[in-house]
């Protein structure tokens, strides 16, 4: 996880997305971000190229046009059902010099 205020930039600016998406080197067009604010999750990931997953279990943002995807490299049919077991700290690079990662 980017710390934005080490960074110096916050959602839903693009460039706090491809600073993350640089850390862990990964192409945009090869990630998914998931959000539960339409302002600046899904229009930051957007504007960074990611496909934004909208998180809204108590249907509070029906307006939002953030449908179900298929999963980046994952075919044409594979469906956007995603199960989360656990989440690992995200860490630089060997030798990178890139911005501070935040531990969870």
């Amino acid at each position: 996880m980017l710390d934005s205020a080490v960074v110096g930039i916050s959602k839903p600016d693009p460039i706090i997305f491809e600073l993350a998406l640089e850390a862990v080197g990964v192409d945009a067009a090869h990630a998914v971000f998931v959000g539960d604010t339409p302002t600046v999750d899904v229009r930051g990931a957007r504007a960074a190229g990611v496909a934004p997953i909208l998180v809204d279990p108590y249907d509070l943002h029906d307006d939002v046009d953030c449908p179900p995807r298929a999963i980046p490299g994952g075919g044409a049919g594979a469906a956007a059902h995603l199960a989360v077991d656990g989440l690992t700290a995200v860490r630089p690079r060997r030798g990178s010099e890139g911005p501070r990662m935040v531990p969870q």
